[in-house]
């Protein structure tokens, strides 16, 4: 502690407070009890409790609560110089005991209370009414007793030990996973049968939906380039979501309004060689089309005039060494190789062509010391030596072949460094200072493709800061239904001019159907129109989840053709309607959640459950993604530290998060699943996350939160989610056993249910715990109201509603007064509404009262068991009504 303040410097309860008591606990030892901030909640964010009784009972909250993993460990208690400590304690230690309520019996986390004024320090036991501990504040010094023993009591490492013993009373039961009840892990991987149909559409036309060669590439952009447009085209509430993921700063870069008629970019490449030794940045989104655009600018946008005084050479940074010391010589490789690729005619390796690539050299080697040998044998031998030495000369001959390809025939070349938006921010920008070493020592003009986010949080430092204005440029994405309609059409010609007239495909039992080649473009034709017309749905999901970036909705789109999840019975659909069957929402999503597995894997999917850890299930970390998501969620159109809306320190999301039991490695942990799974950015783009990392949630992320309304999603987390509660656990097993009913909507309303009540208990039960912290602790719990919402939607489409209802009701074991409304040879029904009615089996009434059972007659039963999914209510007899 500060011993520089003096008692008389202290003149209210606010001074005690900030002078004293937050400078005790947060002081590193030996000076302090060395506190971590995040442990410490002051009452803005603390809730009133009532204490006291009769008289006394009034509304109270303390002045700082000690939290640990979410639990309260300490109550402390403020009070102006002078002011009575009795009081004091006492309201602390009700507090505490309101707090310990809260919890299990046997916890009682709050073990220590401490009330404070300018003069003294109190600390003891909260079921004690005389404090252990009485230490003046002037003896607060290191290496004091009196220190010392407040330490002991509430030191960083007695807090330690207190979770540690409240983990072993709170230690959780044994989990299970639905699917693993099933079997081994061979029943649990279980992968879906081939949909060969799909599949060999996809294998055969991947070459126009994922193009990797030069060839593929320029025959895309040929025949079918989507133009891309500035944001303002954006209507839809998804590109909204999406436009808000990115900065909005584009001042300092020149957007093309209109990709198709790049004027403004094609008007610069036109000053030619006066290019030479610049870079040029083409910035957007990662996976916008910028790699696409410059194909496009190539190919088909530069007259046949430019086209002719320029050398394309493209670099393929995806395979580049991140090492500054090693990706020097792979570019030098890499621009000959390029260039050697581009001038099939030549042979390189012939001497009439390397003396004309060496020339300069040739011609200084004649006019120097080539006339000392007058022999011809001997001027050749020291010219094929010079050669020799030329040629092992990485760098001269990277220079020569510039020149000799390049300027010396009047062209610019041009350096294309591909794929550098898929690094991470520090390799981007060793991408930068590599394409300015390029330009440097080639002469060549080098375009670089660049993250928006990388450029507009650096474009002011090095090496960025070096860029010229008027040569960086700024593409936005194209619409992806646009995109996948082009590039569909671009595949319905390639079927109907290169592919077979007759196709076979297999069915899971090893049969073959032979189908007319023009089948394939109705099921492309088909899901396009379940994505983007049947179902609003799909498309917002799909574009959601690929964000701005095409690359992965195509990623998408081509899962969904080839999954085993589409059934026969689908694909005889399409071909009987001539492509205008629709694939049923269900069936789409089964798709997304699945891929090519018969149950859900978090793991695999592209859909994650960010509804439960695996490797923390119990309590608040168990909701660690969720409440991560959310904290950023609400965030996402505010302004972080760097001004940039959305984005802010990890340290400020831990200090919020472990006020409710997130534990510090292990919400790092889940901020780097999330980060994989797309549904976070961070800001310099690496996977691994350091407190000082400037996150922001990105599409996927919200749409994984919109998720928690859709009752596929629940159905699915219900398969690979772990329960505590073995009946639970097994009534979803129960479910997933018949692969024909799995899939069914009724199965899925059944384990939606089931999964929603388990994890809206555990909610509930975070909430409680948490109870003391006010609305200012920045927390949000996952709700649970609209996936009920949904649920209760989906379960009066399929007709359960009235039996998921009646399940509610009927208790088992419970009895009820009910009339006998039809009679058959096995048994009574009795009906408990117009749409549910139970079964009385004849062999369940003693047989003395069988003879007397007849319709209209009113009997007591009990509740033998309510079974919704089946659509049956087991009664048994107790008694005739008198």
């Amino acid at each position: 502690m500060d011993q520089a303040i003096s008692l008389k410097d202290l003149k209210s309860e606010s001074d005690v407070e900030q002078k004293i008591i937050y400078p005790l606990l947060t002081t590193p030892h030996p000076h302090g009890l060395g506190m971590r901030p995040e442990n410490v909640v002051t009452k803005r964010n603390i809730r009133k409790f009532d204490i006291g009784k009769g008289t006394d009972l009034k509304s109270y909250f303390p002045d700082y609560i000690i939290v640990g993993e979410g639990y309260p460990l300490c109550v402390i208690e403020a009070k102006e110089p002078g002011a009575d400590l009795i009081a004091a304690y006492r309201e602390a230690r009700l507090y505490a005991n309101e707090l310990n309520a809260i919890f299990q019996r046997d916890v009682n986390p709050v073990t220590v209370v401490i009330a404070v004024n300018a003069e003294q320090v109190w600390a003891g036991h909260p079921n004690s009414a005389e404090p252990d501990i009485k230490i003046k504040t002037i003896d607060l010094e290191p290496h004091s007793r009196g220190l010392a023993d407040l330490q002991d009591l509430l030191s960083q490492t007695a807090l330690q030990q207190k979770l540690a013993a409240i983990k072993l009373k709170t230690k959780s039961k044994r989990k299970y996973r639905p699917k693993s009840m099933l079997g081994g892990p061979s029943i649990a991987d279980e992968a879906m049968s081939r949909n060969s149909f799909g599949a060999t559409l996809a294998d055969n036309l991947r070459f126009i939906f994922q193009p990797e060669s030069r060839a593929d590439r320029a025959k895309v952009v040929t025949k079918a380039y989507v133009q891309s447009g500035s944001r303002n085209r954006y209507l839809k509430p998804i590109d909204k979501l999406i436009r808000a993921s990115v900065p909005h700063s584009h001042t300092s870069a020149r957007l093309i309004e209109d990709t198709t008629k790049p004027k403004v970019f094609i008007d610069t490449l036109g000053r030619g060689r006066e290019l030479e030794k610049q870079v040029m940045l083409v910035v957007g989104s990662v996976g916008s089309g910028k790699s696409t655009f410059i194909d496009y600018v190539q190919e088909v946008a530069l007259d046949a005039d430019l086209r002719s005084k320029t050398l394309w050479v493209h670099l393929n940074m995806n395979l580049a060494p991140g090492s500054p010391t090693e990706i020097y010589d792979w570019l030098r490789h890499e621009i000959i190789s390029s260039i050697q690729s581009q001038h099939p005619d030549l042979d390189f390796e012939e001497l009439e062509t390397l003396t004309s690539l060496y020339s300069v050299e040739v011609n200084a080697f004649r006019k120097g010391k080539g006339k000392l040998y007058s022999d011809p044998a001997e001027y050749n031998r020291m010219l094929a030596e010079d050669l020799g030495k030329q040629q092992a000369d990485l760098h001269k001959t990277t220079m020569c072949y510039c020149r000799f390809c390049g300027g010396e025939k009047g062209k610019l070349v041009i350096i294309v460094l591909d794929n550098c938006d898929k690094r991470t921010r520090d390799e981007q920008l060793l991408m930068f200072q590599a394409a300015q070493w390029i330009k440097a020592e080639f002469r060549s003009l080098v375009i670089l493709p660049l993250r928006e986010e990388t450029y507009d949080h650096h474009r002011d430092e090095p090496p960025l800061d070096t860029a010229l204005k008027d040569l960086v440029f700024r593409v936005e994405p194209p619409d992806f239904h646009e995109v996948l309609v082009k590039r569909v059409q671009m595949a319905l010609d390639e079927i109907s001019s290169s592919a077979p007239k007759n196709l076979r495909y297999e069915l899971p039992n090893s049969m073959h159907v032979d189908y007319a080649s023009s089948d394939q473009g109705r099921y492309l034709a088909s899901i396009v129109a379940s994505i983007f017309v049947n179902d609003r749905t799909v498309s917002r999901l799909l574009l959601g989840l690929a964000g701005r970036n095409i690359r992965r909705a195509f990623e998408l789109f081509l899962e969904i053709c080839n999954s085993g999840h589409i059934p026969e019975s689908e694909i005889f659909s399409i071909k009987s309607s001539k492509g205008n069957h629709k694939i049923p929402l269900h069936v789409i999503m089964r798709v997304l959640l699945r891929r090519n597995k018969r149950f859900f894997s978090n793991k695999e999917s592209y859909i994650k459950n960010i509804v439960q850890s695996e490797l923390h299930p119990d309590a608040a970390m168990g909701f660690s993604r969720i409440l991560l998501l959310a904290w950023l969620n609400e965030r996402i159109s505010k302004s972080g530290p760097t001004k940039l809306d959305g984005y802010f320190r990890v340290t400020d999301l831990l200090a919020d998060l472990s006020r409710v039991g997130i534990e510090e490695d292990v919400a790092l942990r889940e901020l780097e699943f999330l980060v994989n799974a797309h549904c976070i950015l961070t800001e310099d783009f690496r996977l691994a996350i350091a407190r000082e990392t400037l996150v922001k949630i990105s599409p996927a992320g919200v749409v994984h939160l919109n998720l928690l309304t859709d009752a596929n999603y629940w159905a699915a987390l219900a398969e690979d989610s772990s329960f505590e509660v073995e009946s639970v656990a097994r009534s979803i097993a129960e479910r997933l056993a018949d692969a024909e009913k799995q899939f069914s909507l009724v199965a899925t309303v059944a384990n939606a249910s089931v999964c929603i009540d388990y994890f809206r208990s555990r909610s509930e039960k975070l909430a409680q715990h948490i109870s003391y912290l006010a609305n200012g602790a920045e927390i949000t719990l996952p709700g649970f109201k609209d996936a009920i919402a949904s649920l209760e939607n989906l379960a009066e489409e399929t007709g359960l509603a009235p039996w998921l209802r009646a399940a509610e009701e009927l208790k088992v074991g419970s009895e009820h007064v009910v009339t006998l409304a039809r009679k058959q040879p096995y048994g009574f029904f009795i009906d408990f509404s117009d749409k549910v009615s139970g079964l009385l089996l004849t062999k369940d009434v003693p047989l003395p009262i069988r003879g007397q059972l007849t319709t209209g007659m009113q009997i007591r039963v009990n509740i033998k068991s309510v079974e919704p999914m089946t659509r049956k209510i087991h009664l048994g007899f107790t008694s005739p009504v008198e």
